[in-house]
């Protein structure tokens, strides 16, 4: 129902993250922003529908398995795990949510004001 990084893929994600560590310790000179987010979003499959309980259901599990707090807001249900200024954040959002934010970005271009 949900997929996420093989075990390959998953391998080479962290040697990345570490490539990116020491890279960005030898080369001060690099500029960087103070924060940083990985964010997995619960979505069912590609072409699956998901309910609503099966995707917070899935993120409870997460959030067990990170030791991370779930909050949520407006329908968006997420789990985050701090480490110093790196954050591990996971991400269910409600069917309503989901419609809402559609409905409201639905007219985006299809408006355009005159020239001035």
């Amino acid at each position: 129902m949900f997929s996420y990084a093989t075990p390959e893929e998953r391998a080479a994600l962290i040697t990345g993250l570490r490539d990116l560590a020491a890279y960005l310790e030898a080369h001060p000179e690099v500029p960087v922003f103070g924060r940083v987010e990985m964010n997995v979003s619960i979505i069912g499959d590609y072409g699956v529908e998901v309910d609503d309980a099966d995707k917070r259901a899935e993120l409870e599990r997460i959030a067990a398995l990170a030791d991370a707090p779930i909050q949520s807001r407006n329908g968006q249900h997420t789990a985050k795990r701090g480490f110093g200024p790196v954050t591990y954040r996971a991400t269910a959002i409600d069917r309503a949510r989901m419609d809402a934010h559609q409905a409201l970005y639905s007219y985006e271009g299809s408006v355009q004001p005159d020239a001035a």
